[in-house]
């Protein structure tokens, strides 16, 4: 059973008992809504109801999360009793696509949902989990989405200077597995470190903009 940290806590504090923002938050506010504005187009011309599809594909997405889940921390997978059998066997791809991706990479979980703040940064971060890869000691992460987005490896970065801080454990990259929303159709990912080094500029960047915007807000 890998060490959990109990999950994200309601608020992140610094040392000195400061309130700081998430990195999930920081990065959200600078969020690209394009590739949402094109989607919902897209299912309006095609006569769709965009909230029904949003709904189902969330749903989905969330069992097939929830099922992750259950599967690294060794609990029976939770029943989704309201859910439809379309949407179950959706559900069910995902899960599948982790246990294969699993067993490719010999995946051994060492810690997940661990919640830490940068105090250089002034940022909390909760990831996914940590686990050997290959032998080597990565971030993991899981998304149900459409596609890969820049957020995610900014967001990965982020993490992964923050475990640098709080444990000093030096991390080989990162692993993301994506599961489609509609199909459970799966995708594999691994960011290197130089990659991931570009992705922390980013977030630097963000974090900087982030408590301007917070500034201006008071005066505009």
């Amino acid at each position: 059973m890998p060490a959990n940290g109990g999950g994200r806590p309601a608020a992140y504090k610094t040392k000195d008992g400061k309130r700081v923002p998430g990195v999930t938050t920081v990065v959200g506010r600078f969020k690209d809504a394009g590739g949402l504005i094109n989607w919902a187009w897209k299912i309006g011309l095609e006569g769709g109801d965009i909230n029904a599809v949003r709904d189902q594909a969330g749903g989905i997405g969330k069992m097939c999360h929830g099922w992750i889940d259950d599967e690294v921390h060794g609990r029976p997978l939770t029943e989704f009793r309201d859910a439809t059998p379309e949407d179950l066997a959706a559900a069910a791809n995902g899960l599948d696509a982790f246990r294969t991706w699993r067993a490719q990479v010999n995946l051994e979980i060492l810690s997940t949902e661990t919640p830490h703040v940068s105090e250089a940064m002034r940022v909390g971060g909760t990831y996914d989990a940590i686990g050997l890869v290959h032998g080597k000691a990565s971030l993991i992460d899981w998304k149900t989405s459409g596609r890969i987005y820049p957020e995610y490896v900014i967001q990965l970065a982020a993490y992964r200077e923050i475990v640098r801080e709080c444990t000093g454990q030096e991390l080989d990259g990162a692993h993301l597995l994506r599961v489609g929303k509609e199909f459970g159709d799966f995708h594999y990912h691994f960011f290197p470190p130089a990659i991931l080094d570009v992705g922390l500029e980013a977030f630097r960047g963000m974090r900087k903009l982030y408590e301007l915007d917070a500034v201006l807000k008071k005066v505009a």
